[in-house]
């Protein structure tokens, strides 16, 4: 991904096997490892800027074919219904070497719930080219992220779940010098500190914007920015 092109976008995803035809039976619900990718650009060009994905080793199954937007939009959707439990969290590294890769493969392994992923997102690109102070959003000098996304079906289920969520994030801080993506929060524990970690030096600024058009916090979100 150092090499590809800005409008080829890969997640590399913890996760099981898919029960569907194109998977073999053998590796349904099994811990696996999706290159999750969209290429953008020309047509006549995708094969070739894809072509590297294919060669880092035989795949179990290989999936990618044109699509429209709105259906690479939806790809997903199916997988987060309504009705289920969710917790996710996220960390910024600074690299993905055996070592923390080690430790993704350890937690995907002993996940309590086969439902349960780990995003690996590659970052850089366009997003990195803009100064950190140029909008709101602040982590754009990390190469990665981790979407660590905890997701399970029975209630009964809910601590085992969390704490493996937790666990994780704490497994990984050796490999990050902080930040996190508030659209990972958890259950919003900590905001003040989620908040810094999301806007960094740019809170104080947003504070003031707040406290210039909403001195009153009349327009509160889940995380809200106080005004200051």
């Amino acid at each position: 991904m150092a090499a590809a092109p800005d409008d080829l976008m890969v997640l590399g995803v913890y996760w099981s096997g898919p029960p569907i035809p194109e998977v073999p039976k053998k590796h349904q619900g099994e811990p696996v490892v999706i290159l999750l990718g969209c290429y953008t650009g020309l047509p006549e060009h995708a094969q070739e800027v894809i072509s590297p994905l294919r060669t880092i080793g035989e795949p179990i199954a290989d999936l990618s074919a044109d699509m429209g937007w709105k259906d690479v939009q939806r790809l997903l959707d199916e997988d987060y219904p309504d009705g289920k439990y969710y917790y996710w969290k996220s960390i910024y590294l600074e690299r993905l070497d055996d070592e923390c890769m080690s430790v993704l493969e350890e937690y995907t392994r002993n996940r309590p719930s086969a439902e349960s992923s780990i995003d690996v997102w590659f970052l850089g690109g366009a997003s990195a080219r803009v100064a950190q102070d140029a909008t709101a959003f602040y982590n754009r000098r990390h190469p990665f992220m981790i979407g660590i996304e905890a997701n399970w079906s029975a209630q009964t289920d809910s601590e085992a779940n969390i704490a493996w969520a937790r666990n994780l994030h704490t497994a990984l801080k050796p490999f990050s010098s902080g930040g996190n993506y508030l659209n990972f929060p958890g259950y919003v524990e900590d905001i003040e500190e989620m908040l810094l970690g999301a806007y960094g030096e740019n809170l104080q600024r947003l504070q003031s914007i707040k406290a210039a058009y909403d001195p009153d916090n009349l327009f509160p979100g889940l995380l809200n920015i106080t005004p200051k």
